[in-house]
């Protein structure tokens, strides 16, 4: 249905993680962004949430575009839609976060909830989710918890050194977890080849982003035995299409984030399913409000049955810190009440 838009609401957060996030990328002891709110002619509300960062999105890509730049040149209230995009230009997250707040309304308006608005049929009741962990005690800690799955980030230090912290985890938690490794591209050339090769040893379900280049992950999926997931590489449907092309991914990580709207990010994921391409939708570590986004994607995935894939929805922002509530895991799983629309607003 159409929406008649009032205004759009733009507010800066800045959420401090619990303990400082390491990447390939860089250091990150917090997570900034901006709420995006659409009001409708008749008071309510839709939101989204626009979250840089680097290395994705518009922060990942040569141009004029600085997403921080454009979003700050936004803040406050927007007298209307063509005056909001005026502002934030091409900038991807922006662009996202209009998306879901607008879709959010609609869904509302229609009386479903946001992962129901384009299936046709009712999304997954729960969906499994990955714990984000980095020693074998925080491992131990999430297996006991319910965990199945859990992620890794590697490519900060050596090869050498995520083997033994590897290895140690892997001793702490048994065979039978899945450990997915993230490298946030990393490695290089024949660098990516030697790492992936090593890292086979400790049995990954598979290596997320192990290169930026998708020549080097085609090649990494031939050569060597571990499945290949791309992330960086994936934030539009152009993307999508070109690394199925070039058969560079057994797995396609999909940022609904980093997508220009969240009918795009679902319709990459439907696409790479079709391929088949396995597809774990995980967040950016931003608010609740994108990971409420997030999590209506990766259910809607689950329509008429369908498996889903365990996501990453979880952040380390502590909860009184947030912006809106988001649900608790529970045995590996998050199981909310499904309301129309987006199911939450910001406190």
């Amino acid at each position: 249905m159409s929406i008649a838009i009032r205004r759009v609401h733009v507010r800066r957060y800045h959420l401090p993680f619990r303990a400082p996030v390491e990447t390939s990328a860089g250091r990150f002891a917090a997570r900034v962004g901006w709420l995006v709110g659409v009001e409708s002619a008749d008071g309510r509300f839709g939101w989204g949430d626009a979250a840089p960062w680097p290395g994705f999105g518009s922060a990942g890509t040569v141009g004029p575009c600085d997403p921080a730049v454009a979003l700050a040149a936004a803040e406050g209230v927007c007298d209307d839609a063509d005056a909001y995009h005026a502002l934030v230009g091409d900038c991807v997250e922006a662009q996202s976060a209009f998306s879901q707040a607008v879709l959010s309304l609609a869904a509302e308006a229609d009386g479903l909830p946001l992962r129901d608005l384009a299936a046709e049929a009712p999304g997954a009741e729960r969906v499994p989710v990955h714990a984000l962990v980095n020693s074998p005690e925080a491992a131990r800690s999430a297996v006991s918890r319910g965990y199945s799955t859990l992620k890794v980030k590697v490519g900060a230090t050596s090869v050498d050194a995520d083997l033994l912290r590897l290895d140690a985890i892997r001793r702490a938690v048994g065979p039978d977890v899945a450990l997915r490794l993230d490298a946030n591209g990393a490695y290089s050339g024949g660098a990516a080849l030697e790492a992936v090769r090593r890292f086979a040893e400790i049995g990954p379900a598979f290596i997320e982003q192990p290169s930026r280049d998708l020549a080097t992950c085609a090649r990494l999926r031939v050569e060597t035995t571990v499945r290949i997931a791309l992330d960086e590489a994936l934030s539009s449907g152009r993307d999508v299409h070109a690394a199925l092309l070039c058969e560079a991914m057994d797995v396609a990580v999909i940022k609904p984030a980093f997508f220009a709207s969240w009918t795009e990010a679902c319709a990459a994921a439907l696409q790479c399913r079709r391929a088949g391409v396995e597809v774990v939708v995980t967040c950016a570590l931003e608010s609740a409000i994108g990971r409420w986004g997030a999590l209506h994607l990766a259910a809607a995935l689950g329509a008429g049955g369908a498996p889903v894939s365990a996501a990453g929805l979880s952040a380390p922002i502590e909860p009184h810190d947030d912006v809106a509530p988001f649900p608790e895991v529970d045995g590996g799983h998050l199981s909310p009440a499904w309301v129309p629309g987006l199911g939450v607003s910001p406190c």
